[in-house]
């Protein structure tokens, strides 16, 4: 009886992992006669795959021998759950799912590169594949490989900062090659702003080039740093003026107040120097009678 029941419970389990992995099955009830042909099948999967999967793995940078582990896993994977009709339409939907983590994960987690130029390359190529090659003095330029958004706008500020601090002298421009830069949001713009205003108080200016963002993010982009800027001329200006009229202001003048003048004499005391200039040919007889009418008021 116990035997009995152990035997079922077996049959049991074994039916649902054959259920969930139905390459159990197709491995416990395999026929040497599908033998030669399955060779055949895998030596020609191997003829296509092998050089394909190692040259993706070289065009990502990656070793050779990466891209075979890959698709030996891949495969195995496929021929243990592939048929299994748990994982057809859930398969599906975590394969979904996984990509859309994967983008995420890429947009705020974005591949940047750190530019040189090379001996044997034309143009400037990331320094991590091309270790020979050499930064420009005075110049950092990178690449940044996604759209800039609310997600990622300060790992790209804080990436700029590691990278000016990692270079041996500060440089005087840091170059980003934007073309990869699709989309600019209004976060990224203000960080921008902010970024470019906190370099050039360090000496160091901020240049975005080639950028391939649309129309209308670029537009919002140049008017909101031109408003900035706007703003900055302006108070600078104002402080400019207030500071140039303090220092060219002329001293306060010092009030003087002039001494009324002494009284005059008498009027007999005018008429007698009147007299004396009449009799020493100054005045003549018209000037004398015309001053005389006025001491006396006639």
């Amino acid at each position: 009886m116990r035997t009995a029941i152990t035997t079922d419970s077996a049959q049991t389990f074994r039916a649902k992992a054959e259920r969930w992995a139905p390459g159990l099955r197709v491995a416990r009830t395999y026929q040497t006669a599908w033998l030669p042909r399955d060779l055949v099948a895998g030596l020609v999967l191997s003829a296509l795959l092998v050089p394909q999967v190692m040259a993706y793995a070289e065009l990502a940078g990656l070793p050779a021998i990466t891209g075979l582990y890959a698709t030996v896993v891949c495969l195995l994977a496929y021929a243990v759950f592939g048929p299994s009709p748990y994982l057809v339409l859930e398969g599906i939907v975590i394969a979904v799912v996984l990509s859309i983590l994967q983008f995420f994960r890429r947009a705020w987690q974005s591949y940047y590169a750190v530019l040189g130029k090379t001996q044997d390359a034309a143009g400037y190529h990331d320094l991590e594949r091309h270790p020979d090659g050499e930064q420009i003095p005075g110049l950092l330029m990178l690449r940044w490989d996604s759209p800039l958004f609310f997600a990622n706008a300060n790992i790209f500020r804080k990436l700029i900062r590691e990278q000016i601090a990692a270079t041996t002298s500060t440089p005087l421009w840091v170059l980003v090659a934007a073309e990869p830069i699709t989309d600019v949001d209004s976060t990224a713009v203000d960080m921008l702003v902010d970024l470019d205003e906190e370099l050039k108080a360090k000496g160091i200016h901020l240049v975005m080039a080639r950028t391939a963002a649309v129309v209308g993010t670029a537009t919002a982009t140049r008017n909101a740093v031109n408003r900035r800027q706007a703003d900055k001329n302006v108070a600078a200006y104002s402080n400019a003026v207030e500071h140039a009229q303090a220092e060219q202001a002329p001293p306060p003048e010092e009030y003087y107040e002039e001494p009324l003048p002494a009284q005059e004499d008498d009027v007999i005391t005018q008429l007698e120097r009147l007299g004396a200039l009449k009799g020493q040919g100054i005045l003549s007889e018209e000037e004398f009678a015309a001053q005389k009418a006025k001491l006396l008021g006639t």
